[in-house]
């Protein structure tokens, strides 16, 4: 949840949304972090404009909703309901590892499916697997609850082939230059 609590920080930043991409680079191939960051995605519709709308400027929800909340009654409960989103998301998450994989229970929809079946096909490792790209947040196409932008965040997990050697590519895929402004996070399970 580090990693997914570093990327929702990042996308709630005080910059043009549609200028932002957050590129999560996954090392491991791991069907598990592609499922965090699914729920990352689902939870930014309403964590960003939460942290626009009350100027936030602890940004990482563990940190903030670890906080004292303040204000008025009715910011109170705004502050309940989307930290009870945020510790939802979490014991998901939480319950998807401690299973070791992503059950269909908690695959909601036909992308998700599509994407969760490539970790399904015979000879799939960690070390023996297809590329992996995965767009969870699509700024032209997806708003927030309030319809306004939303920073790119995409997925990646790069080829490995227990046939060819594959030592030291991530880092050229973490020196990837595009013309926005970007971050790139590395991480697995």
């Amino acid at each position: 949840m580090n990693v997914v609590n570093t990327a929702l920080s990042l996308m709630a930043y005080d910059y043009p949304q549609e200028k932002m991409s957050v590129y999560v680079s996954d090392d491991g191939g791991s069907e598990l972090t592609l499922f965090a960051f699914m729920e990352a995605a689902t939870f930014a519709k309403i964590w960003l404009p939460f942290c626009r709308e009350h100027n936030i400027m602890d940004r990482c929800p563990e940190v903030y909703f670890s906080s004292d909340p303040h204000g008025s009654d009715d910011e109170l409960q705004i502050f309940e309901e989307i930290k009870a989103m945020y510790e939802n998301m979490k014991i998901r998450v939480k319950k998807v590892v401690e299973r070791g994989e992503v059950c269909p229970y908690y695959i909601t929809n036909d992308v998700q499916r599509q994407a969760f079946n490539q970790y399904r096909t015979p000879g799939f490792t960690r070390a023996n697997h297809p590329t992996i790209i995965q767009v969870l947040i699509e700024s032209a196409k997806e708003k927030d609850k309030n319809g306004q932008s939303m920073p790119n965040l995409i997925y990646v997990s790069r080829q490995k082939n227990k046939n060819a050697p594959h030592n030291f590519k991530a880092g050229a895929l973490n020196s990837l230059v595009i013309p926005k402004p970007w971050v790139c996070l590395a991480w697995s399970f």
